[in-house]
């Protein structure tokens, strides 16, 4: 066929575009990039070799799912082969410590990220050691009975130990920014 003879440039374009056009992808073997390793083996070879398919990904997480998805973002994560990662984290109904272990060997490729947290304790889950953190985006929602404006105070520590971070964002209510000193000679751009 046609698409057979295509050059891998040609293909590894075709396979770029193909993305859907959200900022993060959630592992779905119904979509792009994870349907095209279920075309044909040049299909899987291809994109498997190809990082950028893999370094925007979306965490979604609940009490059910975690356990069962563990495996596929693992996989997907492995094909980023150390390249930068941009993660989108929502976690609104359980804890974000089974998400730990599995970020571990990936810390220090994580770029970007963004995070919707409902516990306030659980950001230092997930904030902890990223030494190549360069943006941040933090969604703050009230939940477990807790008001917006208090889980700031849970965040400012662990944000403030990120030395590489240079973008922050803030979306959500609260009544004034924390105490972030260490963080604000490195900060380029800030969005509240």
């Amino acid at each position: 066929s046609l698409a057979s003879r295509l050059p891998t440039e040609v293909l590894c374009n075709i396979f770029f575009n193909s993305l859907p056009h959200t900022a993060h992808l959630l592992p779905s073997s119904q979509s792009s990039p994870m349907l095209l390793t279920r075309i044909c083996r040049r299909w899987r070879e291809v994109s498997e070799d190809m990082p950028s398919l893999w370094c925007k990904l979306s965490i979604i997480l609940d009490e059910i799912n975690i356990q069962q998805s563990a495996f596929s973002f693992d996989s997907w994560l492995k094909r980023t082969r150390g390249h930068s990662l941009s993660l989108k984290i929502v976690c609104l109904k359980c804890s974000c410590t089974s998400l730990r272990p599995l970020l571990e060997p990936y810390t220090h490729q994580i770029s970007s990220l963004d995070i919707t947290i409902g516990i306030p304790v659980e950001y230092k889950i997930v904030l902890n050691d990223l030494p190549a953190l360069q943006e941040l985006h933090v969604n703050i929602r009230e939940s477990f009975g807790i008001p917006r404006y208090t889980i700031l105070p849970y965040i400012s520590p662990h944000i403030s130990r990120l030395p590489t971070l240079r973008t922050l964002e803030f979306t959500g209510y609260f009544d004034s920014l924390p105490a972030l000193n260490p963080i604000w000679a490195h900060l380029s751009n800030l969005t509240v």
